[in-house]
């Protein structure tokens, strides 16, 4: 439905936009989709040189910056981050599909 779809767009622009501002050693960032009749997989991959995801500071709410990975984490129903210093990172989400009933 429009909704879910609405989410996973957001969801991945978020996605995208962090490899665009944090990956700054990264030459190059992919994108692979899976969609089945009930959860879509995305996994945004970039060579970006990683970080330790568990010093991410959650941003302020009212702040234009900094929220990304909580954005994302409020749209899907999994979240995962794999990153290894010096290579990389692996943002891997999920969201349940949900469909509108045709007439």
């Amino acid at each position: 439905d429009e909704e879910c779809r609405a989410d996973i767009r957001l969801a991945l622009t978020e996605a995208c936009a962090n490899v665009i501002k944090h990956a700054e050693l990264s030459t190059v960032y992919h994108v692979d989709v899976v969609v089945d009749r009930e959860l879509c997989t995305i996994e945004v991959t970039d060579d970006g040189g990683g970080f330790d995801p568990a010093t991410v500071q959650p941003g302020d709410v009212l702040d234009d910056t900094g929220r990304g990975l909580q954005i994302v984490s409020a749209l899907v129903d999994g979240l995962d981050v794999v990153s290894v210093d010096g290579l990389g990172t692996i943002l891997r989400f999920t969201k349940r599909l949900t469909w509108t009933v045709q007439a």
